[in-house]
């Protein structure tokens, strides 16, 4: 029970923040510029969490609930459901706008 509660956590929580800052911290150094030898840490860090973020598949199984349960039991759907439909677009407009061309061009690999 807990080791579930805790992958929930991690895949529909942790995993995304870090991701959202992540992708925050590489888009304001590549505007300003101002640690560059920082990026490939973070661009790593995004990489990671990147793959945890199973938002999507979260909602899915929401859905398939939903619709399963709707003959047996009365579901109303509150703001958790579309909170969470909120941070699938949003996850999906800032993957599409994100550039991994130009955060590899920027980062310096010589630098120690």
């Amino acid at each position: 029970q807990n080791l579930m509660a805790l992958l929930v956590f991690i895949t529909l929580l942790l995993a995304p923040i870090i991701e959202v800052l992540a992708m925050a911290y590489l888009l304001v150094q590549l505007k300003w510029g101002l640690q560059k030898h920082q990026i490939a840490h973070a661009y790593r860090l995004y990489l990671k969490a990147q793959t945890w973020v199973l938002v999507d598949v979260f909602m899915l199984g929401v859905l398939v609930a939903l619709v399963k349960l709707t003959p047996i039991v009365i579901v109303k759907v509150d703001i958790a459901v579309w909170a969470l439909a909120g941070l699938i677009i949003l996850l999906t407009a800032l993957t599409q706008a994100f550039d991994a061309r130009k955060i590899w061009s920027q980062i310096d690999f010589h630098q120690p």
